[in-house]
């Protein structure tokens, strides 16, 4: 029997409501359109018959999806409060102390993907009462300090020696507060910012034969003040090797708590409005005390739990965090493919790659260069063996490292615990091996070494062992002072074996 049209959109409808529970009645007593059809119109037919069933109400759901793209979008600011915030407690200093390590860090020092060679020096500038002024010292035959000064938003603003203005002859960096119409003195670099908090993240690098005391005793002569004190600067320094310290994010209420001290301290930007409405119906506004009900906060602490979730899949993904640096190797480069480029930036004129930003960057990393190419260091990660299976906390690796690599400085294999991006707890306190280790490895007979990541140490490999104590983990390779092999790719680095 032949169906005409007006049959079979009745069968139809009746038929779709039915099948989600909704009573035919429902279906009989719409009046009939202009062909016939039993609704309001196709779409409410669509939307009364397949919207589906929240768990959660409609106003909850949206807190807890706005909950997520907040944390999302906020990575990388919050992730530098967390750092800032945690070194006050720990370090007990404040807006523009010097935290100068006397040795490179240890496990114990929980830090996003940092180095394990060097001596870091930390800072922090508060714009808010005017101008800041860092004075850098020159370079030497022994030691260079090289690193970034990042805004609120980890966007650098002012790379530190070799590659930046000073160009490792040293010099006074002059920061000054967003809108700032001040007369500009001379004999200054002038840093304008966008935020009124800064922060510094410095390396002292040891050339030759220095030692860690050489590179402590350099990173002294930094000097931080406001310009209004410049006629009797003064810096204070503490060691920051003598502590624990614990600066990674924690995915919490305390998340959106620094959200909120964020648009309380710091400029809202164009090209953030759109959050700012969604933020607002969470009830976090500038200027506006935050106090969700219990049934929020239950929400937001799920939206933060989750939203690390989505920004842990994003970082393993080939092709999202991560970009191949040779076609057919398994070192990538983090977060740099034709929307941003080598420029690490994430923002162009009509868009901000906040998924890119977060999940490929911020989420495992901090202190960025301006450039990919600033010729301080170049990093190369890797989260898979040779046949492209993730790192395994109970399987053993090696890596050979070739004689020569293309390192003006040093080279630097560092391994990470996947879940936290921080170094691997070990007996030993080793974070990673380097150039400097090789007087105390064995080296093999064409003058490459061999690196083994493992729980237990293979025999007679002790020197040349990086633990990962039963972690799954992933890897940093860094290029001190860079050469143009290494860019060009005529220098291959080569893939992890699982043995």
């Amino acid at each position: 029997m032949e169906v005409t049209k007006r049959q079979f959109n009745k069968l139809f409808l009746v038929a779709a409501v039915a099948a989600f529970g909704r009573n035919t009645a429902f279906a009989e007593s719409l009046t009939p359109n202009a062909e016939g059809l039993k609704t309001t119109s196709a779409q409410d037919l669509a939307f009364r018959a397949f919207r589906p069933s929240p768990a959660k109400s409609w106003d909850e759901q949206q807190a807890y999806q706005r909950g997520i793209e907040s944390v999302i979008w906020a990575m990388p600011a919050v992730s530098m409060a967390f750092f800032r915030e945690s070194a006050f407690k720990a370090y007990g200093v404040t807006y523009h102390d010097v935290i100068a390590f006397s040795h490179p860090a240890q496990p114990r020092h929980e830090l996003l993907t940092s180095n394990a060679q060097v001596p870091y020096v930390f800072a922090f500038f508060d714009l808010r009462n005017g101008p800041v002024v860092m004075e850098v010292p020159p370079s030497n035959a022994t030691s260079l300090l090289y690193g970034q000064v990042v805004d609120a938003w980890q966007v650098s603003i002012a790379d530190i020696g070799p590659s930046g203005a000073d160009k490792g002859t040293g010099g006074k960096y002059l920061f000054t507060p967003p809108d700032w119409k001040g007369e500009l003195p001379a004999g200054y670099l002038h840093v304008p910012s966008l935020s009124y908090r800064l922060n510094m993240m410095l390396r002292s690098v040891k050339r030759g034969a220095a030692t860690d005391e050489d590179a402590e005793a350099y990173s002294h002569r930094l000097k931080i003040y406001p310009l209004a004190k410049a006629d009797a600067p003064t810096t204070r320094f503490v060691d920051g090797f003598t502590k624990a310290w614990d600066s990674l994010p924690h995915y919490d209420m305390r998340f959106y708590l620094y959200i909120v001290d964020l648009l309380d301290v710091e400029p809202v930007r164009e090209r953030d409005k759109v959050m700012m409405g969604m933020l607002d119906s969470l009830g976090i506004a500038p200027g506006k005390a935050f106090k969700p009900d219990e049934r929020t906060t239950t929400i937001l602490k799920q939206s933060v739990v989750d939203a690390r979730a989505i920004l842990e899949a994003f970082f393993e993904d080939w092709g999202k965090a991560m970009s191949k640096f040779y076609p057919d190797r398994q070192w990538g480069y983090l977060a740099i493919d034709p929307k941003h480029l080598e420029a690490f930036t994430y923002e162009t004129d009509t868009t901000l790659y906040y998924d890119d930003r977060a999940g490929g960057m911020f989420y495992g990393a901090t202190f960025l260069p301006k450039s990919l190419e600033g010729g301080g260091v170049f990093y190369l990660c890797s989260l898979r063996d040779a046949q492209g299976n993730l790192f395994k906390g109970d399987g053993v690796y090696r890596m050979r490292v070739p004689k020569d690599v293309p390192a003006k400085d040093f080279w630097a294999l560092v391994a990470y615990d996947l879940d936290s991006k921080s170094y691997i707890p070990n007996e030993l306190e080793r974070g990673g091996l380097s150039s400097y280790d090789k007087d105390k490895m064995k080296l093999n007979a064409d003058g490459s070494v061999d690196l083994y990541l493992a729980a237990k140490a293979p025999a007679g490999q002790e020197n040349n062992w990086v633990p990962t104590s039963g972690r799954d983990f992933f890897l940093f390779f860094r290029f001190y002072g860079p050469e143009k092999s290494v860019f060009d790719k005529s220098f291959v680095l080569p893939d992890v074996e699982k043995l």
